[in-house]
């Protein structure tokens, strides 16, 4: 069975962002005798960069099952040791959805392409503007919103977010660009890639 450790900065959007898509693939994998559902554990830490990997590091050393893949999930906000994290990842074979500048990049994204570079503060305030005007959980952006998956996957926004993500990060070279300086700009469109082949 394919296992899945995701570990956030975040102790509120991202988890439910994630446990979201994690509903939606177990509700279509049960009852498919075909398919069995992946194991996903997702912990929102409340860490950021080098100290969220150690984190995840001591997460997998205690673990009970092993994790086949391990994700950690984070954003550049004002960290100076960004890039050290998303290279601490690498060399400890776990990936990085990071954010530059934050998570709601991401979610700015399923609704349209943007690459003005912003505040974590104005993403939220442009994020609270798109719920408003499609109406998303009662027209209010709210960090705490448990069904935010559900909602910003609605009306072909996930493939809006995909297209736009991947259109963004086609202009980064990892050979030469360091993630803190690409802003805006997300690799938290692969991790939600990886998992949505449970819903294919």
């Amino acid at each position: 069975m394919n296992s899945y450790l995701i570990v956030t900065e975040g102790t509120q959007t991202e988890p439910n962002y994630f446990n979201g898509l994690k509903r939606k693939i177990h509700k279509k994998v049960s009852g498919n005798v075909d398919i069995v559902a992946p194991a996903i554990d997702v912990k929102g830490k409340g860490l950021g960069t080098c100290s969220l990997i150690e984190e995840t590091l001591n997460l997998i050393k205690h673990a009970r099952i092993l994790y086949q893949n391990v994700w950690v999930v984070f954003d550049r906000d004002d960290f100076e040791d960004f890039d050290a994290a998303v290279k601490m990842a690498r060399e400890n074979n776990i990936q990085a959805a990071w954010s530059n500048s934050c998570f709601e990049y991401w979610i700015d994204l399923h609704f349209e392409y943007c690459v003005q570079e912003l505040t974590s503060e104005d993403w939220r305030r442009r994020v609270d503007h798109q719920f408003k005007k499609s109406g998303l959980n009662g027209g209010v952006y709210q960090k705490n919103d448990e069904n935010i998956f559900e909602e910003l996957s609605e009306e072909g926004r996930l493939d809006n977010a995909f297209a736009n993500a991947k259109r963004r990060m086609g202009e980064f070279n990892s050979t030469k660009d360091v993630p803190s300086k690409f802003n805006p700009g997300t690799t938290v469109y692969q991790l939600v890639e990886n998992l949505m082949q449970y819903l294919q």
